[in-house]
């Protein structure tokens, strides 16, 4: 119901077709967001690994031999006149066995397989980091064959 002057008599406010343009218009509340039915995927952390504090940074020594035989002038190799510089590298695991060795630089096929033969007997006090043994440590070797020896 209404008066002369248009207001509603229940609220007394003019009802809102008649509101002027350009006067401000009552505010519509927004209906309630709905909410997805989709489950969002699960969060998964990454937890970092725990780290030793004090762990051991220290880079390995190198290994010592503790027990070798020399590396022979073959007679071949004498009497062939082969005469030259041989560079090993050793390679030694944790307990002091060779195991690997790698020629460097080579005399002569014969008299570098008889080198490495022989090295392969040796046995070294290992590398050690941290007081601890380790495999990996290196050696290098080099012999000079003159025929004067």
């Amino acid at each position: 119901m209404s008066n002369e002057s248009g207001m509603d008599m229940g609220t007394g406010q003019k009802p809102h077709d008649e509101l002027k343009p350009g006067a401000p218009q009552p505010v519509k509340p927004k209906p309630a967001a709905r909410r997805s039915r989709r489950r969002s995927s699960p969060t998964i952390a990454i937890i970092p690994a725990p780290t030793t504090q004090g762990a051991c940074t220290e880079p390995p020594g190198k290994p010592e031999p503790t027990l070798k035989t020399d590396i022979e002038y073959t007679e071949e190799a004498r009497a062939a006149g082969i005469e030259g510089r041989l560079v090993l590298k050793v390679t030694v695991d944790a307990d002091g066995n060779v195991t690997d060795v790698q020629v460097v630089s080579s005399v002569d096929p014969a008299l570098d397989a008889a080198a490495i033969a022989t090295v392969k007997t040796w046995r070294f006090k290992p590398a050690l980091a941290c007081g601890k043994p380790v495999a990996g440590g290196q050696y290098t070797i080099a012999r000079r064959f003159v025929l004067g020896d």
